[in-house]
């Protein structure tokens, strides 16, 4: 996980050394695997801010959507964040940590983003206390914005959290129907007590608040959609690609038409390139889970597959990008092998059987 830090004193740089020792993570979600793929984390990578002025340094940090960890007081953060808050689905996570390591304090993008997680994960590290002030957390009820981060949901209208939210704070019952579970499998899920399970074939009766579904169609009733991600993608590139190498490929896909990005549900590659940080900080800013397969389960996949001699002599494996795409999905290529620049990637729909065999988390 890389992480932006920022200190005002030589005491707090010291603390910030303290916090990369601390392992951190953020759940990403998951998504069913028919392979023995990896979803792998990799270590804490903080860059820490030198001679920046404090305001370039944030926006820059910020223009990521990657979680900035602030070592002083909460009024600095606050300032130096002015106008940066623009929507709960993509702002960075942002805390402060006092430079004593009493406590830390989640500021910003604390459900979606991850933040309040984080607070959690450090404030143990450090031997501080989590001051959460998220009010479902407080009051200890279904926070619809973290099961939706947990299971790989995209949120369709994020004004429905607030809605869902509200009703649970006044101690209403909610209720939920998932696309293809039916009452058997509902009542397998261990859902809260504040949200009723509906069987997807009674939506149309008991008008369910939150809708869980691949097709968007079925929010029309809704209060909340949360739409299931469909695509993997696969990548395969050189030794020491950046982020923004990688990054910059997914814009031109986007402009293309070739890929949506709100609709990609993890990124995979072989476990040769775990280490490498662009494809780690790419999946990061995407907040993707990254799947790994070995050679040996790659190689193994059925089909017809863009073969390159030269990365078979280097991985082992004839291609990279189309088969770690599909091993994760489930499915088949919708996008075959792009080359780009030392880097090549593929696309795969998750399969209609996956699909069926979603589990939904209501943890957390």
């Amino acid at each position: 996980m890389k992480l932006y830090a920022a200190a005002f004193s030589e005491q707090g740089r010291q603390l910030i050394k303290k916090i990369e020792k601390i392992p951190l993570a953020i759940d990403y979600g998951t998504i069913p695997l028919f392979c023995r793929g990896e979803k792998v984390q990799d270590p804490v990578r903080i860059s820490v801010r030198e001679r920046e002025p404090l305001e370039d340094w944030v926006s820059l940090a910020f223009a990521k959507g990657l979680p900035i960890v602030f070592v002083g007081a909460a009024g600095i953060a606050v300032r130096a964040l002015a106008s940066l808050p623009k929507n709960k689905g993509t702002d960075s996570p942002v805390l402060v940590v006092d430079e004593e390591a009493g406590f830390v304090i989640p500021l910003l993008s604390g459900h979606i983003g991850g933040a309040n997680e984080l607070a959690v994960q450090l404030a143990k590290g450090l031997g501080a206390i989590p001051v959460i002030t998220t009010a479902t957390d407080v009051k200890g009820v279904f926070a619809v914005d973290v099961f939706a981060r947990k299971n790989n949901l995209s949120v369709v209208d994020s004004k429905g959290i607030a809605k869902i939210s509200a009703r649970l704070l006044r101690g209403e019952r909610v209720h939920m129907a998932v696309e293809n579970l039916e009452q058997e499998q509902l009542q397998r899920l261990g859902a809260p007590d504040e949200i009723g399970l509906v069987p997807w074939s009674g939506r149309m009766i008991q008008r369910p608040e939150i809708v869980v579904s691949s097709d968007e169609r079925d929010f029309a009733d809704a209060e909340l959609g949360l739409k299931f991600r469909d695509y993997v993608l696969g990548i395969g590139c050189k030794k020491g690609k950046s982020v923004e190498e990688l990054a910059e490929w997914l814009r031109q896909a986007q402009r293309d038409g070739m890929l949506q990005s709100e609709r990609v549900a993890a990124v995979a590659s072989i476990d040769r390139k775990r280490e490498e940080p662009g494809l780690w900080e790419l999946a990061q800013q995407l907040r993707r889970p990254l799947y790994v397969f070995s050679g040996e389960e790659l190689r193994a996949l059925p089909g017809n597959y863009t073969v390159s001699t030269f990365v078979e002599q280097t991985v082992g494996v004839d291609n990279v990008c189309e088969r770690a795409a599909v091993a994760a999905a489930g499915g088949m290529l919708v996008l075959n092998k792009k080359t780009y620049n030392g880097m090549t990637f593929a696309v795969a729909k998750i399969s209609g059987a996956c699909a069926k065999k979603r589990s939904v988390r209501f943890d957390g």
